[in-house]
């Protein structure tokens, strides 16, 4: 007969209402002391009540106490650190208390994989939040007094029950990172185009059929997840001259033509898979301009076109010269082009699943390298010979682009070039076009080409940075319609007074130069937003005429020769980011910048005499 032993732990713990929302001693010293609160996987079903005490540090003959809960000679008021960091993930809490914004120093909250239905009023008080965690909840809609969270960069809705993209999002304009995947929007309006600074966007797994065109203006973008949706490529826009971008996905769609991406001269990744594509190239596209739109495509490593119903793979292919990967499993493919042995640097050819009875089964089976090597069997010897010479077409075509590449992205965007010089006659087709965007960084231009002020009644955003200029031209001043300018990276010590009639510039980058003073001509820029001198050799501000910019919510002047900041400064209540670092402030301690904008901007309004 085996022993028994005695049962000691009981199979089922009985919980109270008390012990579902308590926090222990330990922890709240602990958080006290660090700021930080991890309340995670607790079985928490009530929002702690002594968590709300955590947000202001009170004194009292140098004592802390939170209704007997802690008091210690030890703990001296001035070392304690009001609550910055909660994370009550993984719980079964239903509701947020209003009394959340006692807690206005918080700076992270994270309440995924809770129960959470809405959202109170109050937590529009946040206004130093950074990182707001909310998916796996249930949440339906969003209140407007969120849009009062200036400082948020990182907002994560995912896998709740939304119906229409909240609109309110449009308004946190210093948002680097938005993910509302999972839930059920069928309608998405446009001002996702205000979110300019927004790095990795994810609107995957809904029911849009369509995209905003405006979401070309997101210029800060490097991740975009479209994919699972049901959108149609008469509901996506051309996502044209997307610089920064590096990931698309739109697998799992209801695609039937490639996307439009020219101009995407960062792109690495484009997910295609699961779609109706049929056709890579339209029948009405020339050879020529085929070509000029994928040498664009310089960085492209990665293509999945699995699973759709392709035909015919044009042999321009073989411009995306750094590819690695292409999948074109599940396809109705009937021959593969001979030019695809020319890309020096394809490792995965995936074709499984086409009818490519012109290559025999064993080829097949054999791998990429196999395939390759048969395919480049079948190339002209003419072609391969003009590959090894470096003269294959893709690599010889005019490093200008023509008309109708410029039509299709309303752009000049002659980036990375290495150029000395740009001929009038680029410009002078622009014109005609007409284009809005001008992009000449990362060249070797110690002029503005005067070409470009041709373009003076349509140009909307002139990027130069990166370049050897030494001055910006007096013709600046015909560009009434001018709302972003980019000259960081150059050698300017000052910026020309006709700048200051471009008074629609809402976005002005001067950062990496050789300014001592902020230019008179930037005072007059009335509807400016975003400034950037970051990196110069400013010595003063002038507060007073910093005063007139009413719209400015982002002002980096971090690595500068200045030694105090005017206190006067301190009445821009309007300013969202202010950077300060990296200059020799005397009264300003670090301490004091490291709170954040708000708090630099109070202590420099209590310096007001």
């Amino acid at each position: 007969m085996s022993k028994k032993f005695p049962r000691t732990v009981a199979v089922f713990d009985t919980k109270t209402k008390n012990n579902d929302c308590a926090v222990s001693d330990s922890e709240l010293r602990r958080a006290r002391k660090t700021g930080k609160l991890n309340l995670s996987d607790k079985h928490l079903v009530l929002w702690p009540e002594e968590i709300l005490k955590l947000g202001v540090v009170h004194s009292d003959n140098n004592e802390i106490d939170l209704e007997g809960k802690i008091s210690d000679d030890n703990y001296k008021w001035w070392e304690l650190e009001p609550l910055k960091y909660l994370d009550l993930s993984s719980n079964n809490i239903k509701k947020i208390p209003n009394q959340i914004n006692q807690l206005d120093g918080l700076t992270t909250l994270l309440l995924q994989q809770n129960i959470v239905e809405s959202l109170p009023l109050e937590l529009g008080h946040l206004r130093n939040l950074v990182k707001l965690d909310l998916g796996y909840n249930k949440l339906h809609k969003i209140p407007s007094e969120l849009s009062s969270l200036k400082e948020l960069r990182t907002l994560n809705l995912s896998h709740n029950v939304f119906k229409k993209f909240p609109e309110v999002i449009y308004d946190l304009v210093m948002l680097n990172s938005l993910d509302i995947s999972s839930n059920i929007i069928e309608i998405m309006e446009p001002g996702i185009g205000f979110l300019t600074r927004v790095v990795d966007l994810n609107i995957s797994h809904n029911k849009l059929s369509s995209i905003p065109n405006d979401i070309t203006s997101c210029k800060a973008l490097k991740d975009l997840n479209m994919s699972n949706n049901r959108l149609t490529s008469t509901g996506l826009p051309e996502l044209i001259n997307m610089q920064n971008i590096e990931k698309i996905q739109l697998q799992y769609n209801c695609l039937t033509l490639l996307p439009v991406i020219t101009g995407c001269s960062e792109l690495k990744e484009i997910h295609l898979g699961f779609n109706e594509i049929q056709t890579l190239i339209p029948d009405d596209k020339e050879e020529e301009v085929t070509i000029e739109e994928l040498s664009t495509l310089s960085h492209l490593q990665v293509i999945n076109l699995r699973n759709n119903m392709l035909q015919k793979l044009p042999k321009e292919v073989s411009c995306l010269q750094n590819l690695v990967r292409l999948d074109l499993s599940n396809n109705n493919l009937k021959e593969l082009p001979a030019t695809l042995s020319l890309l020096p640097h394809l490792e995965s050819l995936l074709v499984e699943g086409n009818s490519l009875r012109s290559i025999r089964r064993d080829i097949l089976r054999g791998g990429t390298t196999r395939l390759i090597n048969h395919l480049k069997q079948l190339l002209p010897a003419e072609e391969l010979e003009k590959n090894v010479n470096a003269q294959f077409p893709c690599t010889a075509v005019n490093e200008f682009p023509d008309r109708y590449t410029m039509r299709c992205s309303r752009a000049v965007n002659l980036a990375c070039k290495d150029l000395c010089s740009i001929p009038d006659k680029v410009f002078e087709e622009a014109v005609a076009v007409p284009c809005t965007i001008v992009d000449l960084s990362k060249n070797k231009l110690p002029l503005v080409p005067s070409g470009v002020w041709l373009l003076y009644k349509t140009l909307t955003d002139l990027n130069l940075a990166n370049n050897q200029l030494k001055e910006i031209p007096f013709e600046i001043k015909n560009c009434a319609n001018l709302r972003y300018l980019n000259v960081a990276n150059n050698q300017l010590k000052t910026l020309p007074d006709e700048l200051g009639n471009c008074t629609r510039i809402r976005e002005l980058n001067i950062s990496c130069n050789s300014i001592q003073e902020i230019p008179e001509s930037v005072y007059q820029l009335l509807a400016v937003e975003i400034l950037n001198f970051s990196d110069n050799k400013i010595t003063s501000l002038d507060a007073e005429k910093m005063l007139q910019l009413k719209f400015l919510a982002n002002l980096d002047l971090t690595n500068n020769n200045l030694t105090n900041v005017p206190p006067l400064i301190g009445n821009m209540k309007q300013l969202r980011s202010f950077g300060l670092d990296g200059n020799g402030l005397r009264a300003l301690r670090p301490a004091i910048l490291a709170k954040g904008t708000e708090a630099v901007l109070a202590w420099l309004r209590n310096k007001i005499v």
